[in-house]
């Protein structure tokens, strides 16, 4: 979509940054009860070094 496009271009234009937290495989499940707690505060990502 031209708006996400759009959005994307002034977030890599102004610095804006995601914030994430990286886990390890053996920490999705904890990370998904987190999401469902709704305690999750950052996007998780996934190491994929961790299999």
């Amino acid at each position: 979509m031209k708006e996400t496009g759009e959005m994307a271009e002034f977030c890599a234009k102004a610095g804006v940054r995601p914030n994430i937290v990286k886990i390890t495989g053996e920490q999705i499940n904890q990370a998904w009860r987190d999401v469902v707690a709704k305690r999750a505060r950052y996007r998780f990502v996934i190491d994929p070094k961790s299999f």
